[in-house]
């Protein structure tokens, strides 16, 4: 039976999606990018073997000019409910902490630069423990909260 796709989810058309199909080409991964600014359908759960939830210049709280959001979130608690792997990157990750609970918040400043990625809580998880950590550049001006049983 073949390996069902990870599917990717953008959040605006123009979105590049950087190292991820090259690292799931080596992995010999498949997988499927969508866009939901796009209009793209979510996929079925029973075809998806994990997903990745990328950024986008918009908040997970700006549900009234962005219906899918509410779409997403719902999409996602079924994946989890399953089982599902999920990550979530810069907007992914709001939507994803909302989608189980997280308060979104605004910074009183915008958030920029150059910073070191650190490995905090389950260290041991085999997905991160051989995971390099460079330093990342970050651009945001909102943060969120851990949803209740969510490990940092």
């Amino acid at each position: 039976m073949p390996l069902m796709p990870i599917w990717i989810i953008r959040h605006v058309d123009h979105e590049r999606l950087g190292h991820i199909p090259s690292i799931l080409d080596e992995l010999k991964l498949p997988y499927h990018s969508i866009s939901l600014s796009l209009n793209d359908p979510l996929p079925n759960l029973d075809e998806v073997s994990g997903i990745i939830s990328m950024g986008g210049p918009m908040s997970a709280y700006d549900k009234d000019q962005h219906h899918w959001i509410e779409k997403e979130e719902a999409f996602l608690r079924s994946a989890h409910e399953r089982d599902i792997p999920i990550l979530g990157i810069c907007l992914g990750g709001q939507i994803l902490a909302q989608a189980f609970g997280a308060k979104i918040h605004k910074t009183p400043k915008c958030e920029l630069g150059w910073l070191p990625l650190t490995k905090t809580g389950n260290q041991n998880n085999p997905l991160l423990k051989n995971l390099d950590l460079p330093d990342f550049f970050q651009l945001h001006y909102d943060v969120f909260d851990l949803p209740g049983g969510a490990v940092n």
